[in-house]
C-alpha cells in the first residue's frame, strides 16, 4: 500500500511521540485513536498519525485487540444517536419511569449495531427491537428482555421481519407497533423500504450509506419521516468536540460496566493478513465480529527494523 492512502482508520497502540500543542498524552501511553479517513498515516502501517480529539485513553483492563474495534464503529453509533436522531445522551436519563421510547436497531450484531444497542440501554430507551442473523445469540446479550426488548431474525423475509418488530413492539406496549426511532446499520436493499413501514410519522431514521447509492432503484424516503445519514467523518470537521467528549465518555462506559468493545477475531499475518479479512468480509463469514490485525506480525517488518 502506497505511502499517499492508508485506509486504516482505528488505531489502537503506544504513543511514540506528541505534537507541540498536545497536553493530554506523552510517549508510552496506551491508546487507542479514530484516523482521519482519506488522509496519509493510517492504522495499516507499524506507525500511525491521529488528532489529540480523536485519541483516547484506554485502562489496562482493556487489551489493545479490543480497543481497535472501538474507534470508527462506536463514533459511528455515537453520531447516529445524538448528533443525527438527537436523542437523550445517558447522563439525561435515569431509571425511573417515563414515557416509552421505542428504537429498532438494523444489524444489530454488527459493530455500529451491537454499539447503538449498547447507546441506547444506557440512555434506558426502551423498547429496543433489533434485526439481525447469525449474530442473533450475541445481540440478545445486549439487551433487556424484561424492558421488552426483542432481537427478530431477518432471514424469515422482509414480511415476516415487519410483522415480527410490530409485534414485538406491541407485546411491549406501544400500541401502534411502530417504532419512533431508526437506526439503520445496514442500509443496504430493503433495509431502506422495511425502515418506512416500521417508523410512526415524524419518526426518525439515520442511514450509514447513502441512499442514491445503496437503495432500491428509485426509493426515496417519504416527507412524514426525518432521515439522515450518519457521517462519522463530522468528528474531523463540524463536531470535533462532540468526537472529544464522546471518546472520553465510552470509557467511562466502559469502567462503569455499561458497554464492552465488540468480538474480534485476530487475522494472522499482521498486514498481509488484510486481503483475507477483505474477502471474508465479501464472501459474508464474518458475524458478529471485527478484524483485528497485529501490525508487528506483518512478514518481514522485524528484519527490516535490523
Amino acid at each position: 500500500m502506497g505511502k499517499e492512502h492508508n485506509s486504516g482508520d482505528d488505531i489502537a497502540g503506544i504513543v511514540h511521540s506528541v505534537g507541540k500543542n498536545v497536553y493530554e498524552f506523552k510517549p508510552g501511553d496506551r491508546v487507542a485513536a479514530f484516523h482521519e479517513m482519506r488522509t496519509p498515516h493510517g492504522s495499516f502501517a507499524e506507525y500511525a498519525i491521529a488528532w489529540q480529539h480523536t485519541t483516547f485513553h484506554i485502562p489496562e483492563t482493556l487489551s489493545f485487540e479490543e480497543a481497535a474495534t472501538l474507534p470508527l464503529a462506536a463514533m459511528t453509533s455515537a453520531c447516529g444517536m445524538y448528533v443525527d436522531m438527537k436523542l437523550p445522551e445517558p447522563w439525561r436519563t435515569s431509571e425511573d419511569d417515563r414515557e416509552k421510547t421505542p428504537i429498532v436497531v438494523y444489524g444489530a450484531a454488527s459493530a455500529v449495531g451491537a454499539f447503538a444497542i449498547q447507546l441506547a440501554m444506557a440512555s434506558n430507551l426502551h423498547p429496543i427491537v433489533g434485526i439481525a442473523g447469525k449474530g442473533i445469540p450475541f445481540a440478545e446479550g445486549l439487551i433487556d428482555k424484561s424492558k421488552g426488548d426483542r432481537i427478530i431474525d431477518y432471514r424469515q423475509g422482509d414480511d415476516g421481519l415487519v410483522s415480527g418488530v410490530q409485534e414485538a413492539l406491541k407485546a411491549a406496549g406501544v400500541a401502534s407497533g411502530k417504532a419512533k426511532y431508526l437506526y439503520d446499520a445496514v442500509s443496504e436493499g430493503s433495509s431502506f423500504t422495511n425502515s418506512v413501514k416500521l417508523l410512526e410519522e415524524g419518526g426518525y431514521v439515520t442511514n450509514i450509506l447513502p441512499v442514491e447509492t445503496f437503495a432500491p432503484k428509485g426509493f426515496k424516503f417519504p416527507e412524514h419521516l426525518h432521515h439522515t445519514r450518519t457521517m462519522v467523518g463530522c468528528v474531523h470537521e463540524k463536531e470535533k468536540d462532540f468526537g472529544f467528549l464522546w471518546f472520553r465518555y465510552i470509557v467511562r462506559l466502559i469502567q462503569q460496566g455499561k458497554f464492552k468493545a465488540h468480538p474480534h477475531t485476530v487475522i494472522p499475518g499482521g498486514l498481509a493478513g488484510v486481503s483475507q479479512g477483505l474477502q471474508n468480509l465479501q464472501q459474508g463469514k464474518a458475524s458478529a465480529t471485527k478484524y483485528v490485525f497485529r501490525i508487528a506480525e506483518t512478514p518481514g517488518l522485524s528484519e527490516e527494523k535490523k
